[in-house]
């Protein structure tokens, strides 16, 4: 009984952390630091991204703001895509997201399918656990579509950090 109780309080506590990320993946989505950055850079893709002057400026404008925001929120790391998949900035380099998410190497893993329901149902989304290649641990991932005027412009893509995950369950 004790076993029974102590693994409900877990299932609470991760419930709560999960409950966070989504509520701060949500507000960091409905930003102005989110919008900007996500229109400033599908604007410079169509300039010739990625290498081109403007994508390179957008980058060193908006990467460091970005970056503490992430960090400060504890997520691992952050990728912002348009929405047809493409994507606009991978924050750490990663290289796990491919070019586009939907029509890339990682179409249809749960990072795919939470951005998918992210912009088919207009509300953040929470991925499963899954492996992917460039990431050592397995990942999840909180999905958030970027809005304005009514219209999907973007989605933020939030990795979550397994040890905030874990010490919970420790």
């Amino acid at each position: 009984e004790q076993m029974t109780a102590r693994a409900k309080q877990k299932a609470v506590q991760l419930e709560q952390v999960a409950m966070r990320k989504i509520s701060s993946a949500d507000a960091l989505s409905s930003s102005m630091l989110f919008t900007a950055a996500t229109a400033a850079l599908e604007a410079a893709m169509r300039q010739g991204w990625p290498g081109s002057a403007a994508s390179t400026a957008v980058v060193h404008r908006y990467g460091p703001s970005l970056g503490r925001v992430i960090d400060g929120l504890a997520f691992e790391d952050l990728a912002l895509f348009a929405p047809d998949g493409d994507l606009l900035l991978d924050l750490k380099n990663s290289g796990a997201f491919g070019s586009n998410l939907q029509r890339g190497p990682l179409r249809g893993t749960e990072v795919a399918m939470a951005f998918d329901r992210a912009t088919t149902l207009l509300q953040t989304e929470l991925s499963d656990y899954e492996q992917y290649p460039g990431i050592a641990e397995q990942a999840a991932f909180v999905a958030s579509p970027i809005m304005e005027d009514g219209r999907v412009v973007g989605v933020a893509v939030l990795q979550l950090r397994n040890d905030e995950l874990l010490a919970v369950l420790a």
